[in-house]
């Protein structure tokens, strides 16, 4: 079960898994982009939508009844952040290439944000624990794990790791668009912060045209270095 990485990265033996591996990743390569309504069930209820295109393309929205709490999102030059929570609620933006120098939180990182839609390419040491595939990959300090279940060829979890989990997307079912088998009710976990929440999609499109990658105009911005 997913819930094995919920505490320390386990042990576990490298092996040869090519043919579950290269199947995921032939399946995701038909995926070039995704629309769909988030429905979020947390401390309220917040409803949502979610873009993306491959590779650098991302749009990731949430409202309450008080109005847009959050958005989120990533073009081919820049990367935004905007939380009415935030203290001043102001928009933060970097240029992609400085990505990696900012003191973006890792969860809040493009790349990571879309991983879990299992739409990207999985990569990295692969090594069997419970029954199950793991793909770990090190980038700095900090090691992503991507959990595999082999029978059906499906990416059911992603993992962050800094020492400890640190935060985690489960996929808990899927739903068939187009014939592709994609996510439909997630549990994302942010331990850094407490944060733990069901996520729904639907009305799922794949492969639509899509024009939601500007930036936000504000009139307080700070670029994030």
């Amino acid at each position: 079960r997913p819930q094995i990485f919920q505490q320390n990265l386990p042990p576990a033996e490298p092996l040869d898994a090519g043919g579950p591996l290269d199947e995921i990743n032939v399946k995701t390569a038909r995926v070039r982009t995704l629309l769909c309504d988030l429905e979020i069930a947390h401390a309220v209820r917040l409803t949502g939508s979610l873009a993306f295109e491959k590779d650098k393309r991302l749009r990731l929205t949430v409202s309450s009844r008080l109005g847009k709490e959050l958005d989120i999102g990533s073009n081919d030059t820049h990367f935004w952040f905007w939380s009415r929570r935030m203290t001043p609620p102001v928009l933060h933006y970097a240029r992609r290439e400085n990505l990696g120098a900012s003191r973006l939180k890792p969860i809040l990182h493009p790349d990571w944000l879309t991983q879990p839609l299992g739409f990207r390419p999985v990569a990295g040491r692969l090594s069997e624990v419970g029954g199950n595939y793991a793909a770990s990959e090190v980038v700095g300090n900090l090691t992503y794990v991507t959990l595999i279940d082999p029978s059906r060829r499906l990416v059911v979890g992603h993992y962050l790791y800094r020492d400890e989990v640190i935060a985690s997307v489960e996929v808990k079912s899927f739903q068939v668009v187009a014939g592709q088998e994609i996510p439909k009710k997630m549990v994302v976990a942010w331990r850094e912060e407490g944060v733990r929440a069901e996520v729904l999609l639907s009305n799922p499109q794949v492969n639509v045209a899509i024009n939601r990658w500007d930036m936000p105009i504000a009139t307080d911005a700070i670029e994030m270095r």
